[in-house]
């Protein structure tokens, strides 16, 4: 017997027990109709964002015998794992290390730093986060949850076009996290996000924080 999924944000059985921000997202709908024909997929589960939050979702959802599919339009491990904590900490042991060396004469050791390369220590961190992204894709296909690339986009309460295709299902979990906020201040167009800064190519010479968060 197929164990029934409730996703979190449902208190009752039937959608009426769907928040009132969540009913009017789910209430959009596409102003183009699928058409005949149309290519449709349906599961006892969707999850759109394949962050955290909705690969846990996901994944626990099948281990309780659902059909889940997780759609996702960037690399599997949202923020976290790609833009956010894990890189984060790789910058962080690599400015640690560099102020370490700055105060070994102090120390009695005799360092001689010939040179850094921002360059590998990219390389060596980009390489680390795909071989993450590999291991959820991993996880996602032994648990049985089928990984859809692209962008959810809700043509009813229960179903959603991705390219083209339409995936429908009874509950459906929005876990799409968030953006960063630009500020409303001349010259906000020349900077860049926590995002940005981990797409840096070549040692910046100077860098300025705005409002820095936990990631810079």
């Amino acid at each position: 017997k197929r164990t029934r999924v409730v996703a979190t944000s449902a208190s009752h059985e039937e959608s009426s027990s769907i928040s009132p921000s969540l009913r009017a997202l789910a209430n959009h709908r596409s102003t183009s109709r699928p058409k005949m024909g149309t290519v449709r997929k349906v599961y006892d589960f969707l999850v759109i964002g394949g962050g955290s939050g909705g690969l846990a979702g996901a994944r626990r959802a099948a281990s309780y015998g659902a059909k889940v599919g997780i759609i996702e339009n960037n690399r599997l491990g949202g923020t976290c794992v790609n833009v956010g904590c894990v890189p984060k900490k790789v910058m962080w042991y690599t400015a640690s290390i560099a102020e370490m060396l700055h105060d070994t004469k102090g120390y009695g050791f005799d360092v001689d730093v010939k040179s850094f390369s921002w360059e590998r220590v990219k390389a060596s961190r980009d390489a680390y986060i795909r071989r993450l992204n590999g291991i959820y894709a991993n996880n996602l296909d032994k648990d049985g949850v089928d990984h859809i690339s692209g962008t959810a986009k809700f043509v009813s309460p229960n179903e959603v076009d991705v390219n083209g295709v339409i995936y429908e299902a009874k509950r459906i979990l929005i876990a799409t996290g968030g953006r960063p906020l630009w500020p409303k201040v001349p010259g906000a167009d020349l900077g860049i996000t926590s995002d940005g800064f981990f797409q840096i190519e070549t040692l910046p010479s100077k860098v300025r924080l705005s409002a820095p968060g936990t990631l810079l």
